[in-house]
């Protein structure tokens, strides 16, 4: 009986020891009660070590392809605390190719606002296409991806936008993320 007790009263008094950097931040940058959130790698960690979120504003490049097929091109980017507005990655496709289509990947961390992109027509403004889930890839690693597939005309301009989606943001404490974007002109053929 004395064991018992003995085993009881020190059970009770053992809390863990939640290493800094042991787990990433969710939506509403919940973290164990000693940390908070990184605003750089969306870990826990003490607040010693804590860095703020940072955000360069910094536009997208315009991608004019020379060529009918392009090796994956990856751009870093941002939407701003506040930013409704979205980032636009210019993309015009060359006269001498015949069938063509784009394939871009969104990548943007779960601890801060949910982005989304968009394909328009730069001529007429009108949308070709929404992205979507990434076929087989799995949410598992603090990182959220977005895909989008289209055909797209030759010798057309094309606008991909990426903007927040509205819909969550931490309780008015996270509108805004970092985001990678991957852009992929593909070929079939050329005149």
């Amino acid at each position: 009986m004395r064991a018992t007790m003995l085993l009881v009263a020190l059970t009770a008094a053992c809390t863990p020891d939640i290493v800094s950097g042991a787990y990433l931040c969710g939506p509403e940058k919940a973290c164990p009660d000693d940390q908070v959130c990184d605003g750089v790698d969306n870990l826990c960690v003490l607040s010693s070590q804590a860095r703020p979120y940072t955000c360069s504003g910094a536009p997208l490049p315009a991608q004019p392809a020379t060529l009918c097929a392009t090796v994956p091109v990856e751009l870093s980017g941002c939407i701003g605390d506040g930013d409704t507005d979205s980032d636009t990655l210019e993309v015009a496709v060359p006269a001498a190719c015949v069938t063509s289509s784009v394939n871009v990947r969104l990548s943007f961390p779960l601890a801060y606002a949910p982005l989304q992109m968009t394909l328009v027509d730069a001529g007429t403004g009108a949308m070709v296409a929404a992205d979507g889930p990434c076929a087989g890839d799995a949410d598992d690693d603090g990182d959220v991806r977005r895909c989008l597939e289209a055909n797209v005309a030759a010798d057309q301009s094309y606008r991909i936008s990426v903007a927040p989606t509205g819909e969550d943001n931490c309780g008015g404490a996270c509108d805004y993320n970092r985001y990678r974007l991957t852009f992929q002109l593909l070929s079939r053929g050329a005149r």
